[in-house]
């Protein structure tokens, strides 16, 4: 039976979206022609390396950058268009939370919270009870008179996504709100960020450079440069063949980040000359049966040099290295390409 798609519900729309700087004489393009749509409950990342502009194009959403030109459209409202007192009450309804947290340092954890609900017409006593249960629902029960000082960067972080939390809103934005944590931080933190898009419907727009992080937890990936939007597609889609350039060289850096492939030796390096990286859905490809093929119809051995996956959506994306017995050339690179299997000589410096 023929899968039928989803209606798309778009809760955020950038039109046409440009963002210029004036710099003395010269005038910088942030932000060029950006069109996007994030559907509602979407976790959608904007990836790219530093500088691309993604920080610029993530305040557009709630017009802490206003756009030089086009549109953007929250929730069906043209929000460049609206009055100051409109723009207020649609950004109670768009967290942010930051890569460096933006805490008041002289205010416990709860006040801290409380701090967000400053227009609420919520009594003292209810702020309160609501600052208390979002820090328990972000797994911080027990740190309310805690001040930022006494807590680690990740609840740091939580205390912010709390904050971002206060006013229920229908969109949380994160900008870099991962960069600054270490690994094991950083995994508790997309954890939490897709456990909040899953029970409270909360849609999700992540800026990240970290391709990893963007494949841990988005549906959804758009890819940035130079402040132009260069390719964006599902998260497996982009993970399986990414189709820029600069994607592929965001895929590499993440890929060669493991421990195992930077401890490859200089004499190792001298040895390894039919090293390739490959990245395969699971469904349609195993490593036994991809390999026997090899083997069987090009008498071609394998060595398995590092190996991982990752589950994206419905998929399980496998990423290896492997070192085989003898050159793969055009033809079989052709077939490899037929059997939806990405593939690219690795040059070891």
């Amino acid at each position: 039976m023929e899968e039928v798609p989803m209606a798309k519900d778009p809760v955020i729309a950038l039109k046409d979206v440009s963002v210029e700087f004036k710099n003395k004489n010269k005038v910088v393009q942030a932000v060029h022609n950006v069109t996007l749509e994030v559907d509602r409950g979407d976790v959608f990342g904007i990836v790219g390396y530093s500088g691309a502009g993604k920080s610029t194009l993530i305040r557009t959403i709630n017009l802490l950058q206003k756009p030089t030109s086009g549109e953007v459209i929250v929730n069906g409202q043209q929000i460049t268009k609206i009055s100051a007192k409109e723009l207020r009450k649609s950004r109670e309804k768009i967290g942010m939370i930051f890569q460096h947290f933006n805490l008041m340092n002289s205010l416990n954890v709860v006040d801290n919270v409380i701090l967000s609900l400053g227009h609420s017409s919520l009594s003292k006593r209810e702020k309160c009870q609501r600052a208390t249960e979002l820090l328990h629902l972000v797994g911080l029960s027990g740190k309310e008179k805690v001040y930022p000082r006494q807590l680690s960067g990740g609840q740091k972080q939580r205390v912010a996504i709390a904050r971002a939390l206060a006013n229920n809103p229908e969109i949380l934005l994160s900008d870099e709100s991962t960069s600054a944590l270490d690994p094991q931080t950083t995994a508790s933190i997309l954890t939490l960020l897709k456990r909040l898009n899953r029970e409270l419907g909360l849609t999700i727009v992540l800026i990240t450079h970290q391709l990893e992080v963007a494949e841990d937890i988005c549906n959804r990936i758009a890819v940035i440069n130079d402040g132009e939007l260069v390719e964006q597609a599902e998260s497996y889609q982009i993970l399986l063949n990414p189709q820029h350039q600069i994607t592929r060289d965001l895929f590499e850096d993440t890929f060669f980040s493991s421990d195992n492939l930077l401890k490859i030796t200089p004499t190792e390096q001298i040895r390894l000359k039919t090293l390739y990286r490959l990245s395969y859905d699971s469904s349609e490809n195993d490593n036994s049966s991809l390999f026997d093929w090899l083997r069987d119809q090009f008498e071609i051995r394998t060595k398995i040099i590092y190996t991982d996956s990752v589950a994206v959506q419905n998929h399980v994306i496998i990423k290896a290295v492997v070192e085989f017995s003898k050159e793969l050339y055009q033809h079989i690179l052709n077939e490899l390409e037929i059997r939806h299997v990405n593939i690219k000589k690795v040059e070891l410096s």
